[in-house]
C-alpha cells in the first residue's frame, strides 16, 4: 500500500541499544559518590565494556538518580548485528 501510495522517507534520529542496571545505595550521598566515581572512570568503564565484543560501542552513558537509587544507563552501538546479547554482557 505505500509503494502505491507514492512510498515514504524515514529518518533516524538516534540508532543504538540501551542497557540501564540499577543501584541501590544506603543513602544519597553515597549514590552521589558513585555517580562521581562513573564520570571519573569513563574511559575505564568504556574499555572493559568494549573489550568484551568486537563489535559494540559504548557511545554514551548517563544517570537517572530516583532517591537512594541509581540507574546507570549505558547507549551502545552494535554495528549490524541487533546487539541484544552483547550489550547485555558489555554492560
Amino acid at each position: 500500500m505505500v509503494t502505491l501510495a507514492g512510498g515514504c522517507t524515514a529518518l533516524i534520529l538516534n540508532e543504538g541499544v540501551t542497557r540501564a542496571p540499577a543501584y541501590a545505595f544506603a543513602s544519597l550521598l553515597e549514590a552521589g559518590t558513585f555517580v562521581q566515581w562513573c564520570l571519573a572512570h569513563t574511559e575505564e568503564l568504556r574499555s572493559v565494556a568494549e573489550a568484551t565484543t568486537r563489535h559494540g560501542r559504548l557511545q554514551d552513558f548517563r544517570f537517572a538518580i530516583e532517591g537512594n537509587h541509581v540507574y546507570l544507563i549505558f547507549d551502545f552501538t552494535t554495528g549490524d548485528a541487533s546487539g541484544q546479547n552483547m550489550v547485555t554482557i558489555a554492560t
